[in-house]
């Protein structure tokens, strides 16, 4: 039977082996990244690790959901500077969402690693993948309810294509090493000022 811990060691633990993984994802990626090797350094058994997550790929998935919530409030702030400023720039938000992930390690371990991005989508249910899409989803979603709620947007945009635009570029910035890092990049501005306009005038 393995030890009890205390619901203070549950979350320091915890806390522990998101750290640590981060380091190990980053330096050896998910696929290769070992659980012996995270437990040890984290100072538990091996067996104990399904105690706190389902699998490694669920692991990484909670950190990828940290770095969103890190991003959202970031977000969150702009909507609410523009709302004082009574500007609305959607472009900023954008832009300034994806050098958010830039700045995220596992993230673009991710990005820069097109093996991995594979290796993650075989690991991971369709309901998990589906789960994720409607999270980003939900952002999408409030920024867009502030924006209507504070500025005058087209009745004729869809937010499905929003969100689908949002699919596309995120891709876009996956496979950035072989499109090019400079082409990517300008892929982004372009895609975001596409969307700026759409929601504003319902034309693409």
């Amino acid at each position: 039977m393995g030890k009890a811990f205390t619901k203070k060691e549950v979350e320091e633990i915890r806390e522990n082996i998101i750290v640590e993984a981060e380091r190990i994802f980053i330096e050896k990626g998910l696929k290769k990244a070992g659980l012996q090797e995270l437990t040890s350094s984290v100072g538990i058994a091996l067996g104990s690790f399904y105690r706190f997550f389902e699998s490694k790929e669920a692991l990484f998935l909670e950190l990828i959901d940290r770095y969103n919530s890190e991003i959202f409030k970031i977000q969150k702030e702009m909507i609410e500077n523009q709302i004082k400023v009574k500007k609305f720039d959607f472009v900023a938000i954008i832009m300034t969402t994806f050098a958010c992930y830039k700045e995220k390690p596992a993230y673009m371990m991710l990005f820069e690693r097109n093996e991995e991005y594979d290796y993650l989508l075989s690991k991971t249910s369709n309901e998990k993948i589906k789960e994720n899409i409607n999270k980003d989803k939900a952002v999408t979603n409030y920024i867009l309810d502030e924006a209507e709620k504070h500025w005058k947007l087209s009745p004729n945009y869809s937010r499905e294509v929003v969100n689908g635009i949002f699919q596309y570029m995120f891709i876009g910035l996956v496979n950035r090493n072989i499109i090019g890092v400079d082409v990517v990049n300008e892929v982004l501005k372009t895609n975001a000022k596409i969307i700026a306009k759409y929601v504003e005038t319902g034309i693409l």
